[in-house]
């Protein structure tokens, strides 16, 4: 932590008493899944209907941040921009969508979630979208990691991780975030390298773990004339 953020908390907040009374806090936990769930959300305020799939995944852990960064790989590899899998197969091959992506959230206390959206192109429902989706990610799992690709992804994060410490807010919201939720000053310091050292094995071993669908719930966001036919 830079000494100045360090100075400032030792003094505003490190001053502050504990409180005695504080109880051990109760946190509603996820029940366990044991089969796909499926919604539909309908609203007249939709433009553009889509698909989303969410899958509880495995959060940082203090000490214990690997699986975390390989997700974190798996969905920029999967859905992080232009040469990713959903975009090259569902954009450019066979243009059923206008939209792919996947994101990782696992900066919790508790279970994160690794989800999936795919925006269809005109005259391709929903259902066919879903499919393309199921089908270019079962194709990943059968064909391995791109080692090119995870080469140039891994040079990104150093690069953002460098240019990252000339923003001193961005800074503060990266020790101040993970600090909340458990994480140690070690644990921060740690994550580039841990993220460095993630293998195309540990992508594809933690995608098989999340990318279950009995873990996982499907929306679909629909205008309610859409439902209607």
């Amino acid at each position: 932590m830079p000494s100045e953020v360090k100075s400032l908390a030792e003094t505003y907040y490190g001053v502050l008493p504990a409180n005695p009374d504080l109880q051990p806090r109760t946190r509603p936990q996820e029940p366990p899944h044991t089969s796909a769930r499926r919604m539909s959300f309908l609203d007249p305020r939709v433009t553009q209907d889509y698909v989303t799939r969410a899958y509880i995944a495995p959060e940082r852990d203090s000490g214990d941040q690997k699986k975390a960064a390989a997700l974190l790989l798996l969905a920029q590899l999967l859905g992080g921009g232009q040469t990713s899998v959903l975009t090259q197969k569902l954009q450019f091959e066979t243009q059923t969508a206008v939209y792919a992506g996947s994101f990782y959230s696992g900066t919790s206390v508790d279970d994160g979630t690794f989800s999936l959206v795919v925006v269809p192109s005109q005259g391709v429902t929903l259902e066919n979208a879903e499919n393309a989706m199921d089908t270019a990610i079962q194709d990943f799992m059968r064909d391995g990691v791109d080692q090119d690709h995870l080469e140039r992804l891994k040079m990104q994060i150093r690069a953002e991780t460098v240019y990252a410490q000339d923003n001193t807010q961005s800074l503060a919201n990266t020790y101040g975030e993970a600090l909340a939720i458990g994480l140690t000053i070690d644990d921060i310091h740690a994550w580039p390298d841990i993220l460095q050292s993630i293998t195309a094995d540990d992508i594809l071993s933690v995608a098989q773990e999340v990318l279950k669908l009995e873990n996982s719930v499907t929306g679909y966001m629909l205008k309610p004339e859409e439902a209607a036919q």
